[in-house]
């Protein structure tokens, strides 16, 4: 069993319970944010994705998914069934960053070595998940940001949580520079099979601190269980897991 700590809110000084590995919390009384270290002051815009949808209209979303498509089974609505769901406000780092690849290597797949370099580069509003051991697609881009306010505790659902962070703004930078720089690899692969050598650098913008609506959803059918994932806020399904497709059942 994991310890739980408690701290007062300097705003509302209100009980803040927090968990060890939590960096920042979220004040569940007042929507007060800041460090769980409190000598430590926070500066970072805190915002949220407007959360819009109900239960009802996100398992409909659900419904609907398994219905349509040809990757699916055919009885895939019928005997599904829902067996876990949550509904969570999940706390994001959105970082602006300009980042450039240069590479160098070798392109091989032709039979011959042929020496070849580049550049890759982007500008991004790159996403990192601001806690351990929640799963999530990797580069999620597909985030409503023109839904995007400040974070006001009054105006949300009841019953939903805000989870506090257990990453600060240096560790998902750090994050953010892991993450291009393999997404900048996997595209440098399009040109070259084995790299002689390659260097990122990269450009930080601003940082904004948000809560984003998630429900996750484990569903099982014919004995086994599968994972989805909806934004709260539109709708968009960011992970459905699909059973394989049996012929026999086509």
């Amino acid at each position: 069993m994991s310890v739980v700590a408690e701290i007062k809110c300097p705003h509302c000084n209100a009980p803040l319970s927090y968990k060890p590995g939590e960096v920042l919390f979220t004040c569940k009384y007042c929507g007060f944010t800041g460090y769980i270290d409190l000598t430590v002051q926070f500066k970072v815009a805190h915002s949220i994705l407007e959360p819009k949808l109900t239960r009802e209209q996100v398992e409909e979303i659900v419904h609907d998914w398994m219905k349509s498509g040809f990757a699916k089974p055919r009885d895939l609505a019928k005997k599904a069934k829902i067996v876990e769901e949550d509904y969570v406000l999940v706390p994001f780092w959105l970082i602006s960053v300009k980042a450039t690849t240069t590479y160098r290597g070798l392109l091989e797949r032709t039979g011959a070595q042929i020496e070849k370099s580049g550049k890759i580069d982007g500008d991004y509003d790159w996403f990192v998940v601001a806690r351990e051991g929640i799963d999530l697609p990797p580069r999620i881009f597909d985030l409503p940001l023109e839904a995007r306010r400040p974070f006001e505790l009054s105006s949300l659902p009841s019953g939903i949580e805000a989870l506090n962070a257990e990453l600060d703004l240096d560790e998902a930078k750090s994050k953010v520079e892991h993450e291009i720089e393999v997404y900048h690899v996997e595209r440098a692969k399009e040109n070259v099979d084995t790299f002689i050598d390659q260097n990122t650098t990269f450009e930080f913008g601003d940082a904004i601190y948000v809560h984003a609506p998630l429900w996750f959803f484990n569903y099982e059918y014919r004995g086994s269980r599968y994972r989805m994932i909806i934004d709260g806020s539109e709708g968009r399904i960011l992970l459905g897991e699909l059973p394989p497709i049996d012929v026999g059942i086509l």
